[in-house]
């Protein structure tokens, strides 16, 4: 239903798509995660009501979960408790309560860069994403950051005390962000890792390395023996008419599915024209902060995994995302004489570029 629904949006006309920041050199192309409301079906705003919901309210679950552990932990009795590291236990339940905190800056920033900061302060989640729902009246959420009263900040339980009842998953004057959400939401965390991170440079250069270094096999950049030139210096040199750019020539490369655009970035940078198509809200935010933002975040992506760890310490451990700044790859380009080419379209592939 997802990718119908964005793929609808991008056939009508109203996808997202990068464009310059400015007209001065170097040009960095920046992404507008977020539709106008006006032109979306209230079945659409719904669902990206419930997205940003996720977004805003991670930490309230994320600290959920740290709170069921220890309770849990609590309620062993002597024999029990004496069988396992109870002090080391608790200091990692400390330790998801801060990463949590720490990954919930991470996504608020997202959000407002985004604009997406009304809708956040609303934080609706619709369960049921109809037209009718939809339309249903916003209720107040706590801020992420803190701000709201004491009294709406939920205590430890209350996800158990919704989670059975009928109807509406909410508390208080809140609606919670749908489940579905707030899973995909700690995945684009892991993902965000692996994209942009020094830690996942090794999956990178496994997967999108293989595809860099095709494209330069079987369809290089520029013309065997002028892969240093471009631009200004290109034509004054001759490599290309006079009066002709650079980014008229180079080879256009589709990348479907670009999830955070890093692949995007890395085929823009090795001198190609380069376009990703995504459909999923969580990667087109924080996708559009690890190009746009202009800064680096520190992250914990899997401080609420309790499997597939090497060892206790590597459920916390920290990384620092995006690794690289994509206004700094423009520059370099720039400085090289030629300027990045890049762009993303929000949209299901095979309905987004139909017409291609």
């Amino acid at each position: 239903r997802q990718r119908t629904r964005v793929g609808k949006l991008r056939a009508a006309g109203s996808a997202r798509s990068c464009q310059p920041a400015g007209a001065s050199p170097p040009a960095v192309h920046r992404c507008s995660a977020g539709l106008p409301m006006e032109q979306q079906t209230a079945a659409d705003a719904a669902h990206l009501s419930g997205v940003v919901a996720s977004f805003a309210q991670y930490s309230l679950f994320a600290n959920e979960e740290a709170d069921k552990r220890a309770r849990h932990l609590a309620q062993l009795g002597p024999p029990a408790a004496g069988l396992l590291p109870v002090g080391a236990i608790s200091k990692r339940i400390e330790g998801m309560r801060a990463a949590a905190e720490l990954n919930q800056a991470l996504l608020d920033d997202c959000i407002d860069l985004a604009g997406l900061t009304s809708l956040a302060a609303r934080a609706v989640g619709v369960r049921s994403e109809t037209p009718d729902e939809a339309a249903a009246p916003a209720s107040p959420a706590p801020s992420s950051r803190g701000t709201s009263p004491a009294s709406a900040r939920p205590t430890s339980g209350w996800l158990d005390e919704v989670a059975g009842a009928g109807g509406e998953r909410s508390h208080g004057a809140f609606v919670l962000a749908p489940p579905h959400h707030v899973g995909k939401t700690r995945k684009a965390l892991h993902q965000v890792a692996r994209e942009w991170s020094e830690e996942g440079k090794p999956e990178r250069d496994a997967s999108f390395g293989r595809v860099l270094r095709a494209l330069a096999e079987h369809l290089p950049a520029r013309p065997r023996g002028q892969e240093g030139s471009g631009g200004a210096a290109a034509e004054a040199s001759g490599a290309v008419p006079a009066g002709v750019s650079d980014r008229t020539r180079r080879p256009r490369v589709l990348v479907p599915g670009a999830g955070m655009g890093r692949l995007v970035l890395d085929v823009a940078a090795a001198g190609y024209s380069s376009v990703g198509c995504e459909f999923s809200y969580q990667m087109l935010l924080l996708g559009a902060a690890m190009l746009n933002g202009g800064r680096q975040w520190p992250v914990a992506p899997w401080a609420e995994e309790a499997c597939n760890l090497w060892d206790a310490d590597s459920q916390l451990r920290r990384c620092t995302v995006p690794d690289v700044l994509a206004a700094e790859v423009a520059a370099d380009a720039a400085a090289r004489g030629w300027e990045l080419d890049m762009s993303m379209a929000a949209g299901e592939f095979a309905e987004a570029f139909a017409a291609e």
